[in-house]
């Protein structure tokens, strides 16, 4: 991932161990999502990424329409296409965080461990099923949904960019 205040900060996505940024976004792009397209790029990441220096190749993302509906959307459909075509990478062990551990919830990863599973072969085959994997997403969206309600509550600017009441006191200033 490309960070920092270059043009194509976050934008950017790829790896030295992927082969081929036109199979890549080839296959995404089949996937058919409606509000961005994926274009091959090759780049050499600077210092805040774990493949500093080296060539990743892999792809940019481009907003068709200048608005993303769904972001999670994208982010799954390279999880998927990566899970198939490069199934012995372990791609999330180099984000900020033990991905396949919090794919799941704790029950459900109880549940692949009691059965004497694996939850990262779990989890990889979650992903190779573009069908489950849209089903995941949508699942996402009342969890989101929720939240946006509960957090809204406590919102000091409104959707407009008006102020609201604030729910709770504000700090005194001290005797002025």
């Amino acid at each position: 991932l490309n960070q920092g205040s270059d043009p194509k900060a976050f934008k950017v996505v790829g790896a030295p161990w992927i082969n081929d940024a036109n199979d890549l976004s080839v296959k995404l792009n089949a996937l058919g999502l409606a509000d961005v397209a994926f274009s091959p790029t090759e780049f050499t990441p600077g210092v805040q990424d774990p493949y500093v220096g080296q060539l990743c190749r892999g792809v940019e993302l481009r907003l068709k329409s200048g608005h993303l509906s769904d972001p999670m959307l994208p982010a799954m459909a390279l999880l998927h296409v990566l899970s198939q075509d490069y199934p012995n990478e372990d791609f999330w062990q180099k984000s900020k965080g033990p991905f396949a551990l919090n794919f799941f919830s704790k029950s459900q990863r109880d549940q692949i461990k009691d059965a004497g599973g694996d939850p990262k072969e779990a989890v990889l085959a979650e992903l190779r099923d573009w069908e489950k994997v849209k089903g995941l997403v949508e699942s996402w969206k009342s969890d989101a949904s929720d939240f946006k309600n509960i957090r809204s509550k406590y919102l000091i600017y409104g959707s407009g960019g008006r102020p609201m009441i604030c729910p709770m006191p504000l700090p005194s200033s001290g005797g002025r």
